[in-house]
């Protein structure tokens, strides 16, 4: 293996011609297996609505919907991650995690794990996120929410698109 580029965020290795993104400097295939990010999907108990966010991105020179997320800071636990970022990017708080899963978002390019946690969610929404330094729009989304973002009224993140489809199909989450 050869790490070909390395920055704050991202490092670019090499793996027997096999070209790849990494957060890692120590990469999956060489064992480390901790999350990178957390994401939230919330269910807001007193709305029945699922807590969005917009914000501005580079890689695509746009703003996208997306659920909330974050990085899991070193020490951290992807539960107290997941709190920290939601309080953060919305000014809401977990009142209670069901599940947590993690998979792997972009795996032909990327080693990132991505910790998914599927939760309630209290308390009042900061419209414009609670970190100054960060342009977020926050929302409430519920059903008909959903079904516009599936007419393409929003640009969104793969996640959140999938969501979108799936309580489409499903009606999820119903808890």
């Amino acid at each position: 293996m050869n790490k070909v580029f390395d920055s704050k965020f991202l490092k670019v290795y090499d793996n027997d011609g096999w070209t790849f993104a990494s957060r890692k400097d120590t990469p999956v295939f060489q064992g480390n297996r901790k999350p990178d990010a957390v994401i939230i999907w919330g269910r807001h108990t007193r709305y029945n609505a699922v807590p969005v966010i917009s914000q501005y991105r580079k890689s695509i020179g746009s703003y996208i919907w997306e659920l909330p997320a974050g990085l899991v800071d070193e020490g951290e636990t992807v539960e107290q991650a997941a709190k920290r970022e939601l309080l953060e990017e919305t000014g809401l708080t977990i009142t209670k995690i069901h599940s947590v899963s993690r998979g792997f978002p972009s795996i032909g390019m990327s080693d990132e794990i991505q910790a998914i946690v599927y939760c309630d969610v209290g308390g009042d929404v900061v419209p414009r996120g609670g970190i100054d330094d960060e342009d977020i729009m926050v929302e409430l989304w519920g059903s008909d929410d959903f079904s516009e973002a599936l007419r393409g009224r929003y640009l969104l993140d793969g996640r959140l698109a999938t969501i979108a489809l799936m309580r489409s199909i499903y009606g999820l989450p119903s808890k």
